[in-house]
């Protein structure tokens, strides 16, 4: 079993409720977020919900694809949808799934458009 100190967990709850207090519209979205009314980071930068269904699958790509895909996920965590959230190589590779698709749907005028 891990000791907790209490005087540290209550060091960093100030620390947060002051970056809480100088920051407003964080504290409002951090609020929402513990009450479960905001999608999940991933989905929302993404453009999905979090009712809509995903499965999971193993994929095998290049590894240049991965490099790529993590270079994608740095700059778009730097310069980011939501300030401050975390971009992964496997969000952006989902992504990349999602607009091929479409492309390939729209060259063939077959299939259903995704919800963008």
């Amino acid at each position: 079993m891990k000791v907790v100190d209490l005087a540290t967990v209550e060091a960093d709850l100030a620390r947060i409720g002051r970056v809480l207090d100088r920051r407003p519209e964080l504290r409002e979205r951090t609020a929402q977020f513990l009450a479960g009314d905001l999608p999940v980071l991933e989905d929302a930068k993404m453009g999905r919900t979090r009712g809509e269904p995903m499965e999971q699958i193993a994929l095998r790509v290049s590894p240049d694809a991965m490099e790529r895909a993590r270079k994608l996920a740095e700059r778009i965590s730097a310069g980011g949808v939501l300030a401050g959230s975390e971009t992964t190589p496997s969000m952006v590779l989902r992504e990349a799934i999602e607009i091929g698709l479409d492309k390939i749907e729209a060259k063939l005028k077959v299939g259903k458009k995704s919800k963008r």
